[in-house]
């Protein structure tokens, strides 16, 4: 199993740091990746949380999918790195076109 799992449906308005916050009641978080709108820049309403472990991973999975938040019920289900040609709010403006690039390359060389 992954140390990364999905979760979805979060209220748009939440803030990152409040589902780190919740995220944590199961144990440390790596990481956690909001998915923003490359337009807006306002969540879509789903985003990525990695663990040191997947044990944790599987533990977050079992407590928290189903967890009402903001008068939204979590999903939180096993997940793998974010899916490709997301952007991740991580990666700084260079890192990012960097990326791209990489996306493009790949595309056109079929790989």
């Amino acid at each position: 199993m992954s140390r990364t799992v999905f979760v979805g449906n979060i209220p748009y308005d939440l803030p990152e740091t409040t589902l780190i916050t919740i995220f944590e009641e199961v144990g440390p978080v790596k990481s956690f990746r909001l998915k923003l709108d490359e337009t807006t820049n306002k969540s879509k309403g789903f985003g990525f949380c990695e663990y040191h472990d997947a044990e944790t991973a599987s533990s977050a999975i079992r407590n928290l999918d189903g967890y009402d938040v903001g008068g939204r019920t979590l999903r939180v289900n096993p997940g793998n790195a974010d899916p490709a040609g997301e952007v991740n709010k991580s990666h700084s403006a260079g890192e990012e076109e960097s990326l791209k690039g990489k996306r493009r390359m790949m595309i056109k060389s079929g790989t």
